[in-house]
């Protein structure tokens, strides 16, 4: 139902939607002011919202961020157009040890 609604903003690469989770991206276009892009991600925002609001589907405030530079989506680190795990999942990799046997690599 999502991927219906959501089509267009996902092709085009502003909206990520998993299952009940939404993440919303906008990359600043070259030559586009710091404002400029900040009235363009605000319009995107506006206009899912308003889908949302007319299929009578509604976020909880509570788990809601705003223009952040940074976000947490999926256990995946999102910042300066990188992705990366997110901190306390790496160290919880990089502390295994390394298996004994057959059973323990299964």
């Amino acid at each position: 139902m999502m991927n219906t609604l959501f089509r267009t903003q996902i092709v085009s690469g502003n909206l990520t939607v998993y299952m009940d989770d939404m993440a919303v991206h906008t990359k600043r276009k070259e030559g586009e002011t710091k404002a400029d892009h900040v009235k363009r991600h605000r319009r995107i925002v506006s206009k899912i919202l308003k889908t949302l609001e007319s299929n009578n589907l509604y976020l909880n405030i509570d788990k809601c961020e705003f223009e952040q530079l940074h976000i947490d989506f999926l256990e995946v680190c999102v910042e300066n157009n990188q992705l990366k795990m997110e901190d306390g999942k790496v160290e919880k990799v990089k502390s295994w040890l390394p298996p004994r046997n057959l059973k323990e690599v299964q």
